[in-house]
């Protein structure tokens, strides 16, 4: 029922060292999440827009943007360019409607660990009954909209930038012609920025790195 990994967006981590009698079941830490006061109610109000089922994904970032909500790395729902372009989070925001934590469930692919069969030991910011039916929402939208490949991006936040001075800044995922025919280019970009590196590309030079590995 534990929590590994970096907290949701909405929730902490916490830990603390623990006594001797402790250490066998969790370690020399007990590590936890709990909800952050203040960005789960971001999410909370997400939800609610959401399960109105009359507000788009578009729809959610502005009004959340409206209001003065950022995501937790502070980047706003809504980018605007210094030419007036609007570029609402769409990805970042579905990424969080289908994350069964915020339910209060331990859902793990690799572990084997499907939906509602062990619950976490956090508070969660919705109910089930609440996920399952954004979750509905969510997928007869789809079927309505003409598909497009989905790209899997295999440097999800794996990837950072070092810029001519020194800094390293982390890259996020975006596909912001993806209404194009064929459906658009993903690239790997700084946020707020012309910085654009093309997905392809990048991942082209990875497959060639990892071709010189030899063991």
């Amino acid at each position: 029922g534990g929590f590994i990994g970096k907290a949701p967006d909405g929730y902490i981590n916490r830990e603390e060292k623990t006594t001797q009698f402790e250490v066998l079941n969790y370690g020399k830490y007990r590590r936890w999440i709990e909800r952050d006061p203040e960005q789960s109610l971001v999410w909370r109000e997400a939800w609610d827009l959401l399960l109105e089922d009359t507000h788009t994904l578009r729809d959610i970032c502005e009004l959340l943007h409206a209001k003065g909500c950022r995501f937790r790395t502070g980047r706003p729902f809504v980018k605007i360019s210094p030419k007036g372009k609007r570029t609402p989070a769409n990805n970042g925001l579905s990424r969080i409607f289908h994350n069964w934590a915020y339910a209060g469930w331990v859902v793990s692919e690799k572990a084997g660990i499907p939906p509602k069969t062990i619950r976490g030991e956090w508070e969660a910011i919705i109910t089930t009954e609440e996920f399952e039916r954004g979750i509905a929402i969510l997928d007869k939208r789809n079927q309505k909209r003409s598909r497009h490949r989905k790209h899997d991006y295999l440097l999800r936040a794996l990837i950072y930038l070092r810029n001519e001075d020194g800094s390293v800044v982390a890259l996020t995922c975006s596909k912001p012609n993806a209404s194009r025919k064929g459906g658009g280019t993903p690239y790997y970009c700084v946020p707020s920025s012309r910085t654009t590196l093309p997905c392809a590309l990048v991942e082209e030079s990875l497959a060639a790195e990892i071709a010189r590995i030899q063991v």
